[in-house]
């Protein structure tokens, strides 16, 4: 067979990283097309494959269009394939590509300056009919928040107008809370512009459609998806198709191909509504928000509900020229299917996690598939410069029931060593009547702290209770003086079973006399993350709590005392952004005092209380990454300071 030709006609460039990248390069593969990846110090993995891998000197050449259009040019590409996040949605970079003779696997660049700015998109919506919620075009100050709150009612959402993946996002609930929320979405903005809308929320599901157009104009729907189930306005479950009738969808996906064809569109892209579920009838109010002018990170679930490869798609109508009538839809649903995002991160708080991810298992099996950069490497460090979701566990299955059941099985088999995960909150969604009746869900449902709480919990201990049970069935297969072996630092187990109740210790510390304790009371055992137990020293009445947590990004830094109300600590591990008090500074309760970004957010922490400022470490330097729980500065009561300027 005679090999396809190499060079400038068939090369493209990854504008990308992760597991998208991974996507983007296997299928390039398949069809022949030669591939350039971009990575970073410590985050090659999504390279391995690429027929060329190229160093960048930061994370922050990501989103250097010039750089990478020249790696582009220099390496005789036809195209840039920029996936989703970094420059998927810059008109600039789009026209930059075309300018240099490439083809943008994407939109036009006139398209995503239209569709890329969330008040234009709004715009566009009304021009053709389709309803959206009451909006400013733009918001210079709190002012303006609150001129708007005043005239549609509190509460009000604060959004960046070129914000992506959840970033630029406050709600408003009062005039109180809007001076905080609005310096929180600008800097969240890359542009530093928002806007106000209406807060659309109890009730409320995130349903989009996935659509896809060519460039004679044809557009087509591969139906929908439902994203009701976020944190922070980020997906964590996503499932296809909705849980709604599909006579209630049917007019959702007409006016996505109304919008879709009004700006001729070309490629893959998402437009996204607010469904008012609580409707009676068979007409449901819905309004639109956005469009994601971009391949999705829930793509995949329309993939196993369609028979469709989207990639090859994109690549298809982008770079040759396919015409979609020539393509078969189908008519319906083939099924259904589910994808859980699998986060380095607290499953509560959601504060992300970084370290080591020194060993993992990803499930298989009929019905399930994960997408992962993990499947490229043994072990992967997680930084805070990237996304944290590390992978996305997809599961099919010819009903909703088949699917769910999947996914429970799969979450309890995949296995990521040393840094938290989500996972205890995915299987303890997965098993909930949340996910057995999806009717009930809204885009409020995981903002309230004590049921996330409650279904963390019981996700906990349903991975722990297997978790066990492995470990006796095992136990049972050797012999008995093995089985009687307690070496758990043999185990290789992510929640190894390091203490039970009525075991006895021999404690000592620096060299001083071992005293005896009991083990009275199991409250947590996911070591060697997070331990906690109650012990009571023989011949003591009173029993005594341990606890050993293993610290997130951890660094040099000098840690917290938690039992001082005096000292300021990192709510989370990030780089310091800007430390905006010195010694001897005045602070109100409340006044921020440090910013930090965290993975691509900016976000400000503020003091506890009012007091002056006693101290701050000498070895917390502003651009460094800083631990979770790191002294920030140490505070005092005072009658008079010298103001803070």
């Amino acid at each position: 067979m005679r090999k396809p030709p190499t060079g400038p006609e068939n090369r493209v460039l990854i504008a990308n990283r992760g597991e998208i990248a991974v996507r983007l390069i296997n299928a390039c593969h398949e069809r022949g097309i030669e591939t350039i990846a971009l990575f970073t110090d410590n985050d090659g993995a999504h390279a391995i494959d690429a027929t060329v891998s190229i160093r960048l000197d930061s994370p922050a050449q990501y989103m250097d269009i010039e750089k990478i259009v020249d790696i582009a040019r220099r390496g005789l590409c036809k195209g840039i394939a920029p996936g989703y996040g970094f420059l998927s949605e810059s008109a600039a970079f789009a026209r930059a590509v075309m300018q240099a003779g490439m083809t943008f696997i994407g939109p036009s660049a006139d398209v995503l300056a239209t569709l890329g700015d969330k008040t234009e998109a709004k715009a566009l919506a009304a021009n053709v009919g389709v309803s959206t919620l009451p909006s400013t075009s733009a918001v210079n100050d709190v002012d303006g928040v609150l001129k708007f709150a005043n005239q549609v009612g509190f509460p009000v959402i604060i959004k960046a107008k070129d914000g992506g993946g959840g970033r630029g996002i406050r709600i408003v609930e009062s005039s109180a809370e809007a001076e905080r929320a609005f310096g929180e979405a600008i800097n969240e903005s890359p542009s530093r512009q928002v806007f106000c809308e209406k807060a659309a929320l109890r009730g409320f599901k995130h349903v989009e459609v996935q659509i896809v157009g060519d460039r004679y104009g044809n557009v087509r729907h591969v139906f929908e998806r439902e994203c009701s189930l976020q944190r922070r306005f980020q997906k964590v479950i996503e499932i296809a198709p909705s849980s709604l009738t599909r006579d209630r969808v049917a007019p959702i996906i007409e006016a996505s191909l109304k919008l879709a064809r009004r700006v001729g569109y070309i490629g893959l892209g998402t437009f996204e509504f607010l469904v008012d579920a609580r409707a009676a009838g068979e007409s449901v109010p819905f309004y639109f928000m956005e469009c994601n002018p971009r391949i999705q990170v829930e793509h995949t679930i329309t993939e196993e509900v369609t028979g469709i490869d989207l990639v090859q798609l994109l690549l298809g109508v982008c770079l040759d020229g396919l015409n979609l009538e020539s393509i078969s839809f189908p008519h319906a649903p083939l099924g259904h299917a589910i994808q859980s995002r699998v986060n380095t991160e607290d499953p509560i708080t959601f504060a992300p996690a970084t370290g080591l991810i020194s060993s993992h298992n990803l499930p298989a099996g009929p019905g399930v598939r994960v997408d992962s950069l993990l499947s490229n490497t043994t072990s992967y460090l997680v930084s805070d410069f990237f996304d944290n979701m590390v992978a996305k566990v997809i599961c099919s299955g010819a009903t909703y029931k088949i699917a769910l059941r999947r996914s429970v099985a799969a979450l309890r088999s995949l296995r990521i060593n040393g840094v938290d995960t989500n996972q205890s909150l995915l299987i303890g969604l997965t098993r909930s009547n949340l996910l057995h009746r999806p009717g009930l869900i809204d885009i409020t449902t995981l903002s309230n702290a004590s049921m996330v709480s409650r279904i963390v919990g019981a996700g906990q201990a349903y991975l722990t209770k297997r978790e066990h049970q492995a470990q006796r069935l095992s136990q049972a297969q050797v012999k008995a003086s093995q089985a009687a072996s307690r070496d758990w630092t043999q185990s290789g187990s992510n929640s190894g079973q390091l203490f039970r109740q009525g075991d006895k210790f021999e404690f000592s510390l620096g060299g001083g006399a071992p005293q005896l304790l009991e083990v009275t009371k199991l409250r947590r055992m996911d070591w060697p993350k997070h331990v906690a137990a109650e012990f009571l020293p023989v011949g003591s009445t009173e029993a005594k709590e341990f606890t050993l947590k293993r610290a997130q990004g951890a660094t040099r830094h000098a840690k917290a005392d938690k039992r001082d109300p005096w000292q300021v600590a990192s709510p989370f591990s990030g780089i310091l952004v800007e430390l905006l008090v010195e010694s001897g500074d005045f602070v109100a309760e409340g006044e921020v005092i440090a910013v930090l970004r965290q993975m691509k957010m900016e976000i400000d922490v503020r003091s506890p209380r009012t007091g002056t400022v006693k101290s701050i470490p000498e070895d917390i330097k502003v651009g460094e990454q800083i631990g979770e729980a790191s002294l920030l500065c140490v505070l005092e009561p005072s009658a008079s300071s010298k103001a803070k300027l």
